[in-house]
């Protein structure tokens, strides 16, 4: 049961994170088909349907033009606004937010790094970055738009993760400057694609996520192949600087590795030439 009155199939053989995502989304559905209103799925619920990353409290977040009567149960969060047609879309069959609406109402009330990773992902899946900006300006003087301003400035799509995006926000939180996504380093094994990086400095963070080496067969495989690459990009000169899930929770020692890094960095002379797109990752 995922609420009163609604139910899915067992969900044995999927993975915790799998499940709880499967979860919001039917208790989604079971409310706009239950829902009496013209209603609208939005925020972190939108995103849910999009395919973006799974963020927020767990909450069902509808949209409709004015209070319905009813009383919701604590897992539902209802937004009277009313809402252009052309901010309104179907996915799944599901009436959800546009993806730039989405991206804009997330940014405006999440905190900054959970509005990053959703900005990021959505620029990556095709949101466009100037329909964002037209709606910020149109909400001028409206609650969260100092947020979404700053979300939206600090958004790349190049971004391939939400861990990224949760580390670029520390790194720009902290007051280092601003790194390139999906930097490309040559190396004799062929060119390498840094998560973050500074070409001057010659430095990569590469974001340690076990999805990254889940999706490459064997841990052990995996991790010896991780192992080369790191040793063929410090071959030419670069730092890698690692960061994992513990590191965004207690981020001081990630940051400290990285200051030094930075402050180590060599000359401008030694910049490498960008090339074709990236194939390893």
């Amino acid at each position: 049961m995922v609420r009163p009155g609604a139910y899915i199939a067992a969900l044995e053989g999927h993975e915790e994170f799998d499940r709880r995502r499967l979860r919001r989304l039917a208790a989604a559905a079971a409310i706009v088909d239950k829902s009496r209103a013209d209603v609208l799925l939005s925020h972190e619920t939108a995103a849910l349907v999009h395919g973006l990353p799974m963020v927020g409290c767990g909450r069902t977040h509808l949209v409709q033009p004015f209070p319905g009567g009813q009383r919701d149960a604590a897992d539902v969060a209802r937004h009277f606004v009313e809402v252009p047609e052309a901010h309104r879309t179907e996915r799944h069959g599901l009436p959800v937010t546009t993806l730039e609406r989405t991206v804009i109402d997330c940014a405006r009330t999440l905190a900054r790094p959970e509005g990053l990773v959703i900005a990021d992902a959505a620029l990556h899946a095709g949101a466009d970055r100037a329909t964002c900006e037209q709606m910020i300006e149109a909400l001028a003087g409206r609650s969260g738009v100092v947020a979404a301003r700053w979300v939206l400035a600090h958004a790349d799509g190049g971004a391939e993760s939400p861990g990224e995006s949760w580390t670029r926000f520390l790194i720009l939180e902290a007051g280092l400057p601003r790194p390139s996504t999906q930097v490309p380093v040559e190396t004799r094994r062929g060119v390498f694609w840094g998560d973050l990086g500074w070409r001057r400095e010659r430095v990569v963070v590469e974001f340690d996520g076990r999805a990254k080496y889940e999706a490459k067969g064997s841990a052990s495989r995996a991790v010896l192949a991780e192992k080369q690459r790191q040793e063929a990009i410090e071959a030419e000169g670069w730092v890698v600087v690692r960061a994992s899930v513990s590191d965004l929770r207690s981020p001081e020692p990630f940051l400290r590795r990285l200051r030094r890094a930075l402050a180590g960095g060599p000359s401008p002379a030694h910049l490498p030439v960008a090339r074709a797109p990236r194939a390893d990752k």
